[in-house]
């Protein structure tokens, strides 16, 4: 359930960059910088982690392991929902660049998981992640908007009795 998650830390290992969103209230980015986080862009996060499924197994191939970069993953994406925490190793891209080598920390089990789906999750800056509305006002809540336009005059539309704009 998406309303269960409480937290996703994404770190890319290769570049030592990573991203810690906690949900208070709200989604909070709290590190590297403390700010508030894009509650869209989490959720969207959130939603590819709740449907994430494996194209293919490929635990049989255990013998060539360090072919699939999980001996040093290139990310770690670790979540918790409710009271469980979660990490995932993501290693290489399989030969035809369409999957990743995900690893379940607590699964043996390797597998090939759409490149597409894991880039919407590691493939985000703070910049991405940060809340960037500039005013926080419900719809309902504006009653008048009057416009000023230099030289031109005033521009007006208001609601009226009925709650219908009226210019």
């Amino acid at each position: 359930n998406k309303n269960d998650f409480k937290s996703i830390e994404v770190l890319d290992m290769s570049e030592n960059i990573h991203f810690l969103l906690k949900k208070k209230k709200n989604w909070m980015i709290i590190d590297p910088v403390e700010m508030p986080a894009s509650q869209n862009t989490i959720d969207g996060m959130i939603s590819e982690l709740a449907v994430l499924s494996a194209y293919q197994d490929v635990t049989t191939e255990k013998l060539r392991y360090r072919n699939f970069g999980l001996s040093v993953p290139r990310y770690k994406i670790k979540f918790s929902v409710g009271a469980e925490y979660h990490i995932l190793y993501v290693g290489d891209i399989n030969p035809t660049n369409s999957y990743y080598f995900v690893k379940d920390e607590n699964k043996e089990n390797i597998y090939m998981v759409d490149i597409a789906r894991i880039d919407k999750l590691i493939k985000k800056s703070i910049s991405d992640l940060r809340d960037k509305d500039f005013m926080q006002i419900s719809e309902i809540e504006i009653k008048k908007l009057e416009i000023n336009i230099k030289n031109k005059g005033k521009f007006i539309i208001k609601k009226n009795k009925e709650n219908k704009w009226i210019v």
